[in-house]
């Protein structure tokens, strides 16, 4: 297993870059990896109060990241990965904040509520959790897809969770009590 992401310099025009060792790739190029690409990635803006952090911390991240997302006010950064785990990173430090183990499958969806208290996974284990984002309890599972979820959205108050999956469905969640709304 390689470990990605350690920062290496700067480039001609003074962005900070980062990439892996160049014999762990057989001697390629390193690439440029700018914080932005994580909101790019996933759709999300960068919050304007996010601190820019030291990207060496990514080394002791997961083996492949499939989403990330940014907490509502920039403080925190969750990511999910094909280790199976969600993990919660301090954005300012780069600190890890703890570590989510419980899915089965490849994580491939994280995001927070809009009230950056709760955020969701979901995972090739055809499961939607939901976690409290202060102490990473395990809110609930929320099950009823038969296959891996690959897309999740909450609604702007925060009250309904969407998920998406390979089985060709889109599901309505309650976040409060996780009650399937609607298929």
């Amino acid at each position: 297993m390689r470990k990605l992401c350690r920062v290496t310099g700067r480039s001609g025009g003074g962005r900070r870059y980062a990439g892996t060792d160049r014999a762990a790739l057989g001697g390629r190029a390193r690439w440029p990896i700018f914080l932005a690409a994580a909101a790019l990635l996933t759709g999300d803006a960068v919050p304007a109060n996010a601190v820019r952090p030291n990207i060496k911390w990514m080394a002791k991240g997961h083996y492949a990241v499939n989403s990330l997302a940014f907490s509502p006010d920039g403080q925190l950064l969750v990511s999910g990965s094909d280790d199976n785990t969600v993990k919660l990173w301090q954005v300012s430090e780069g600190a890890l904040v703890r570590t989510l183990n419980d899915h089965t499958g490849f994580v491939t969806r994280v995001i927070f509520a809009p009230d950056g208290q709760t955020l969701a996974s979901g995972s090739f284990d055809n499961l939607v959790k939901l976690w409290r984002t202060t102490d990473g309890s395990l809110l609930r599972n929320l099950a009823g897809h038969t296959g891996p979820v690959v897309g999740l959205a909450f609604s702007p108050d925060g009250q309904t969770l969407a998920s998406g999956s390979y089985d060709h469905t889109i599901r309505l969640w309650q976040v409060s009590n996780g009650a399937l709304i609607r298929i």
